[in-house]
């Protein structure tokens, strides 16, 4: 493949290029681990010169030693891995966080010779983590009411760890006596208690005291050039202790008075590094929450019983809340309603545009329907794109549908998510009170269960619990179990659905369809069982076996002498997105001896939306290799068509939702017209799908569309009745000169 590069004219500007960026090439002898080359960037990375590189060869010094045993595990574990762990710094002695991707490489043996590496810092990304887990820690202790000495001892505890290399103090301040009182110091010795705790104020001179008078962070970069406290007790125990550095951080009140000070020591000089301030401040912070926990009780109760994203109550204290309501209830005489809401489109706008568009999505949409809320109802956050509303005192199960429908209305209107404009819809479950449980776990359940109901019947749908879907939802989980045995008992088939030319009716490729025959329920439908193989992962191994079986019978096919089809497969975007996707198509055509242009695959406009550049590079590759491309259902997702211009795809398939009101929905007739006129300007094929009327037929052929399938033409058939198809399309077109390839 052309590189676009002149070498060795361009091979300067690489290396310049690589030595400038903030990663770490590098490579080692196999056997040996010796060090063989190491890029420039080992000194902003490792803070480890080239040249102190190659005369250490090994790093494992500065590596964390809870990940030193792992990190040499998967680095030379003679596959290709990708693994995170942490090093000390040997610079700034800061804990920073390191991901590492690994590939062998084997001599004409297959031995392992030597393996090649790239370093990246990614303390920016696991940082926020790693403070949200200890925030966590904490806040449970704090809202657990534990006492505040074990609070404080887990502060000093995890700060230690966190930031390794520091020691941590705590202090509380005496406002009465103006003195220092332990908190937490562990580990420290009894010489720095002396010297610090129950002395007054005026007697102490050292950066904990001068904390307190300025209500500022004191910074202390060598304690021992300080003349200020040269000769005091507290430079003598830090000095004892072999602390050379510190940070003083005060604690405030909410009345603006220092209750404690935050202190780190440091065996190494020198000001507080790059990643460390901010979980230094998430300390701080959560140490202030620990002393004025009186004071900052509604705070406290806020982080333990509302969702911190949307600010409606979370999933424990509404089931909480709701147990008190049923608990004051009789049945006989009350009855409530629960409705379980689930956002349909959450996963692909989390997958497309990202974390933070998907938080945007569900503040936005929580906003929403509390602003819907009536004052017999209560909305929580369950998690994730799941909410629950308790609808109480209602007397009919019409009021309950009525509420759901009130909450759908919120949703008519699109939301604007970084420039992209979403319809979300709703599929919701209702069970009531008493009708369908008398306890709050067991109508969760049960609204939960209906809600997988109106999701899975066509989704943004409003469906009333059951009991027979308790039934339901065990036959799903069996199906799920059983994915694996159904392949390998070949219970899985292909059935082909003919394309023609509109203009002559000739068939022009096929579509590949799988179907499930069950050995006990018979024939399952692909709606089923499809998206179980999603949730499962499944799908990437059942794709790959349906493009395997596709073009296998579309090779036997002109093998037996018939006039050569394209043969399209759809591909889900698990399947799309996989590293080896375009190597797994090349191995199955080369299986196969099908050539590549007798291919075409079908991909949805989501799983273009995500990871750009990889997903325009394996476009690339496929159009190198002469696979046909077409975006399945376009005009049904909410992506920008800014994609069409830098994606490499041949075709767009008009959804059936637009083809099928065409004679009675002018808005349909009006889409299907821009659809085609757009692809015609960008030079790409349109191929309509559900044809089901002539009328239909004749749009699309007026419109300019030259290729469609459906039940007009021919419903799917099996491998055997559509080879008697193309018998007949054979004897049919006799006289009239066919295309050589599709």
């Amino acid at each position: 493949m052309e590189t676009g590069m002149n070498f060795p004219q361009d091979s300067r500007l690489l290396h310049e290029t690589i030595s400038r960026l903030d990663i770490v090439l590098w490579a080692r002898d196999y056997e040996t681990r010796r060090l063989l080359y190491i890029s420039e960037g080992c000194g902003r990375v490792f803070g480890i010169s080239q040249e102190d590189a190659f005369q250490l060869s090994s790093f494992v010094h500065i590596v964390h030693p809870h990940d030193s045993m792992m990190t040499a595990e998967k680095i030379y574990g003679g596959t290709q891995q990708t693994v995170e762990y942490r090093i000390i710094h040997p610079q700034t002695g800061e804990l920073r966080w390191i991901q590492t991707q690994v590939r062998p490489e084997t001599d004409a043996y297959g031995r392992m010779k030597s393996i090649h590496g790239i370093s990246i810092d990614v303390t920016n990304r696991k940082l926020p983590v790693e403070i949200m887990r200890t925030q966590n820690e904490v806040l449970s202790l704090i809202a657990l009411g534990k006492p505040l000495s074990e609070i404080l001892w887990k502060i000093a505890e995890l700060t230690n760890t966190q930031l390794s290399g520091r020691a941590c103090s705590i202090l509380l301040v005496d406002q009465e006596r103006q003195v220092f009182v332990n908190g937490a110091s562990p580990g420290f010795p009894d010489i720095y208690q002396d010297a610090m705790v129950n002395r007054p104020f005026r007697q102490l001179n050292n950066p904990s005291v001068q904390a307190v008078f300025s209500k500022k962070p004191v910074i202390v970069p060598d304690v021992s050039r300080e003349a200020a406290w040269e000769h005091s007790a507290f430079n003598q125990a830090v000095m004892a202790f072999g602390l050379k550095s510190c940070y003083v951080y005060p604690i405030l009140s909410v009345d603006h008075e220092v209750v404690a000070v935050f202190a780190l020591y440091s065996q190494t000089r020198g000001e507080p590094g790059e990643y460390e301030p901010e979980t230094i401040e998430s300390f701080t912070h959560l140490t202030s929450l620990a002393i004025e926990r009186k004071e900052n009780e509604r705070k406290i109760r806020k982080l333990a019983y509302y969702d911190s994203l949307t600010g409606l109550y979370n999933r424990s204290y509404f089931t909480d809340k709701f147990q008190q309501f049923l608990d004051n209830k009789h049945p006989i005489n009350g009855r409530a309603a629960l409705l379980y809401i689930d956002l349909d489109q959450f996963k692909w706008v989390n997958d497309s545009l990202g974390h933070d568009a998907g938080d945007q999505l569900l503040v936005e949409a929580a906003g929403r329907m509390n602003g819907c809320l009536s004052e017999n109802q209560i909305l929580s956050r369950i998690g994730g794109d799941e909410f629950a509303m308790l609808v109480q005192d209602i007397a009919t199960e019409a009021e309950a549908f009525q509420a759901a429908g009130k909450i759908k209305d919120c949703f008519d209107q699109p939301f604007s998510i970084r420039g992209h404009e979403c319809r979300i819809g709703l599929s919701i479950g209702v069970c009531l009170y008493p009708d369908h449980g008398l306890t709050a776990g067991e109508l969760m359940k049960h609204a939960d269960t209906a809600m997988y109901q109106a999701k899975s019947g066509g989704r943004n749908k409003v469906k009333l619990y059951h009991p027979s879907w308790n039934d339901a939802v065990y036959d799903r989980f069996v199906l799920r179990t059983q994915f694996h045995n159904a392949l390998l008992e070949k219970q899985f088939f292909l059935h082909y659905q003919p394309r023609i030319e509109l203009c002559s009716g000739e068939v022009h490729s096929v579509e590949a369809l799988i179907r499930w025959n069950h050995p006990v329920r018979g024939l399952i439908s692909p709606s089923e069982f499809i998206s179980l193989a999603e949730e499962s992962g499944f799908i990437v191994t059942l794709g790959e076996w349906v493009m395997r079986e596709a073009c296998r019978q579309n090779k036997a096919w002109q093998d037996r002498g018939y006039p050569p089809l394209r043969v399209a497969v759809n591909v889900s975007a698990q399947q799309f997105r996989q590293e080896s996707f375009v190597s797994k198509v090349k191995e199955i055509l080369m299986e196969t001896d099908l050539h590549p242009r007798f291919l075409e695959i079908e991909i949805t406009e989501s799983a273009l939306m995500d990871h750009e550049e990889r997903i325009i590079q394996t476009l690339h590759r496929l159009n190198e290799m002469g696979v046909y491309v077409a975006v399945d259902d376009f005009g049904t997702g909410y992506s920008s068509l800014n994609y069409l211009k830098r994606f490499e795809v041949n075709a767009l398939k008009i959804d059936q939702t637009f083809i099928r009101d065409l004679q009675s929905d002018r808005k349909d007739e009006s889409i299907t017209r821009m659809i085609i006129s757009l692809a015609s300007s960008l030079g790409l094929d349109v191929i309509g799908e559900g044809v089901e009327t002539r009328h239909q037929h004749d749009f699309l052929l007026q419109n300019g569309c030259r290729h469609a399938q459906g039940y007009l033409y021919s419903k799917p058939l099996s491998a055997k009745s559509m080879e008697e198809q193309l018998i007949r399309d054979m004897q049919f077109f006799s006289l009239n000169p066919r295309r050589g390839s599709p």
